[in-house]
């Protein structure tokens, strides 16, 4: 549903189904705290249009935001769900220790966010895209087992430092004038 007021989901050790899309506007802040899992259901994902996600994780406690199937009973596959797009106005968004795993992956469309520590696995048609000028300098990032690992399209700006890149269909692909910076 409509995220229009503040809201915090989940918490330390806490499974939440996602049932309906989310969509964040009116510069509200959805905040998933260290430790905390998001199941996706099919056709469903997080948008936020004018407002922030902040999930930060730790290394022991990550952020996780996965397909409804990531379970002993039933097979995740990439695709599952919709994934996470940052749009425009969620410049103000923090991911760090967040993993985006049998989806569509996290798409940055115009938007400047920290994202940090950042595993995206299982994911298509990439783990990480930006696109419309978008511009996002991480570091130790894991981008693994997707279609593309990161994807860069026309005037958006990337920059991995740190970070693996491997175990993809297409490790980076970069289309359009800039170049995609990923050093070791």
């Amino acid at each position: 549903g409509l995220i229009a007021a503040n809201l915090t989901i989940g918490g330390a050790g806490q499974v939440v189904d996602i049932l309906q899309s989310m969509v964040v506007s009116n510069n509200a802040v959805l905040t998933v705290p260290a430790g905390t899992i998001l199941r996706f259901a099919p056709g469903t994902g997080l948008r936020v249009l004018q407002g922030a996600l902040v999930a930060n994780g730790t290394a022991l406690d990550p952020v996780v935001f996965t397909s409804s199937k990531d379970r002993e009973d039933a097979v995740a596959a990439a695709g599952d769900w919709q994934g996470i797009s940052l749009e425009t106005g969620s410049g103000n968004s923090s991911l760090r220790h967040t993993y985006v795993k049998y989806g569509m992956g996290l798409t940055l469309s115009n938007t400047a966010p920290k994202v940090d520590a950042f595993p995206a696995l299982y994911n298509a048609p990439a783990g990480l895209t930006l696109t419309n000028g978008a511009v996002l300098n991480t570091t130790n990032t894991l981008l693994s087992f997707n279609a593309i690992g990161a994807r860069q399209l026309g005037s958006a700006q990337l920059g991995i430092r740190g970070s693996v890149l491997k175990n993809n269909d297409t490790n980076a692909l970069a289309a359009g004038g800039s170049a995609l910076v990923a050093q070791g």
